[in-house]
């Protein structure tokens, strides 16, 4: 990129660095309305979101250090003590799916989330992260399922 601090290069790193500050405010106000909002009926409503995106860095991360620190500022925000679908957006290619099922094992063992699904994975990878911690099977047919009942077992 060029130094020309007036020029055109220089604005469009501006409008970028302002673009992703906003997207990083943006889903912490977002979660932090949804927890507002769900707070009356929380037992009636399902919350489900995904992860394996670093906002502050940019890029894929889906280390088990970062979910779980992840999951406990969500929780924080969305006024809850847990998330009942969580799921991986893309599969992270620098780490084995056998570790991100490792970390959503536990959260699931700690009540944190619920169910655990992936989104956008082989079906080599969704066996493979099966075995160590069983996914949610369908997740769209869920929320379908979930819509059409209003939520009810």
């Amino acid at each position: 990129m060029r130094a020309d601090r007036g020029g055109k290069h220089h604005r469009i790193e501006e409008i970028n660095k302002r673009r992703d500050n906003g997207l990083k405010t943006r889903r912490k106000q977002d979660e932090e309305l949804v927890g507002e909002a769900l707070a009356p009926f929380r037992d009636k409503a399902v919350i489900a979101s995904k992860f394996g995106y670093d906002i502050e860095a940019g890029g894929h991360n889906s280390q088990p250090e970062h979910i779980k620190k992840v999951v406990e500022a969500s929780l924080q925000r969305l006024k809850t003590d847990r998330i009942d679908l969580y799921y991986q957006h893309r599969v992270d290619q620098k780490v084995p799916i056998e570790d991100v099922a490792g970390a959503m094992k536990d959260l699931i063992q700690e009540g944190k989330v619920l169910h655990f699904g992936l989104s956008e994975a082989s079906a080599k990878t969704i066996r493979r992260a099966h075995t160590v911690q069983p996914l949610m099977r369908n997740l769209m047919l869920a929320v379908l399922l979930f819509l059409k009942t209003g939520g009810s077992d």
